[in-house]
């Protein structure tokens, strides 16, 4: 007698212990059905509205799996598009997981042009026009250093500090001072070689085409 009423009392804290379980898991989902937020992205994107829905989208993705968790008990990372009962619940969580990765790139790729020095106007071109962002930067390096055009050697000034600024990032060794002296003449004139230029050492439209090269 013994016996059956202590096997009774331990299937009565099993069942406890099984619904208490299954209550705790219920209101606590696991952690990863959070959509984890890019910090890399560029929340001050030219259409505030991508920004906007990229995070209602990732609320909403760790939303579904919660509620689908808490009522049905399924974790939605582990059924498949083959499950008759899940079908729909699959297909819309796996459409918006893709449209918020691909929001996500967008964001992310518009920071990194910004870090580059294109504003919000020119990424919204570059976007409609189907623009190559190297080509682009180019033609901005191209009008930017417009400004170096005649210049030779025994010049001053600020476009000559430009110049040598230029020259610097490309791995020449002279000074930034703004004074076109002998250094920057015969780091102009490696340049115009080794580009199949005429050697003159002074700054021409061909020669800054090289300068961006």
């Amino acid at each position: 007698m013994k016996k059956i009423l202590w096997l009774v009392i331990v299937l009565l804290l099993a069942s406890l212990l099984y619904f208490k379980y299954k209550d705790y898991t219920k209101y606590n989902p696991p952690t990863y059905f959070n959509y984890t937020i890019n910090k890399a992205i560029d929340i001050n994107y030219h259409n505030p509205k991508v920004v906007k829905e990229y995070f209602e989208n990732a609320y909403k993705i760790g939303s579904f799996a919660r509620q689908l968790w808490a009522i049905k008990g399924v974790d939605i990372n582990f059924i498949s598009s083959e499950n008759p009962d899940f079908i729909n619940s699959y297909s819309y969580y796996q459409s918006l997981v893709v449209n918020t990765q691909i929001i996500e790139q967008k964001l992310v790729l518009s920071s990194e042009l910004k870090k580059k020095g294109f504003s919000n106007k020119e990424i919204e071109l570059i976007e409609i026009e189907g623009g190559n962002p190297k080509k682009i930067e180019k033609e901005k390096a191209y009008k930017t250093l417009l400004q170096l055009n005649n210049l030779t050697s025994g010049d001053i000034g600020q476009e000559v500090w430009l110049l040598q600024k230029q020259l610097i990032s490309m791995g020449y060794k002279i000074p930034k001072d703004g004074l076109f002296g002998n250094e920057t003449l015969i780091a102009v004139i490696d340049l115009q070689k080794k580009n199949d230029l005429y050697p003159s050492g002074e700054i021409d439209l061909a020669t800054i085409k090289a300068l961006i090269k």
